[in-house]
């Protein structure tokens, strides 16, 4: 995903169905949380109902730097070279 200011990008993830007698979450760091430039994992905690385990998953998000726009070209005169040019 590409970075939307200088200090990375919001990211966010839906959560996911879990089959019954689990429950998920939390993550760290939290869906919507700005990311900077860069590679992060994501850690998400996975429970049972009863609270008899718990388990952990990860996965990676790549935010990257924003794409930059070139400056306008500049404008002024030729000088020496409007001769060149028919000027």
């Amino acid at each position: 995903m590409a970075a939307t200011s200088p200090a990375g990008a919001t990211v966010t993830w839906p959560t996911p169905i879990v089959p019954t007698a689990l429950t998920f979450g939390p993550c760290t760091p939290n869906s919507g949380t700005i990311l900077s430039v860069g590679t992060h994992t994501v850690t998400c905690t996975l429970g049972s109902t009863a609270n008899t385990s718990t388990g952990r998953g990860t996965f990676t998000v790549t935010v990257t730097a924003a794409p930059t726009i070139p400056a306008a070209p500049a404008t002024g005169s030729l000088g020496s070279l409007g001769s060149a040019f028919g000027s």
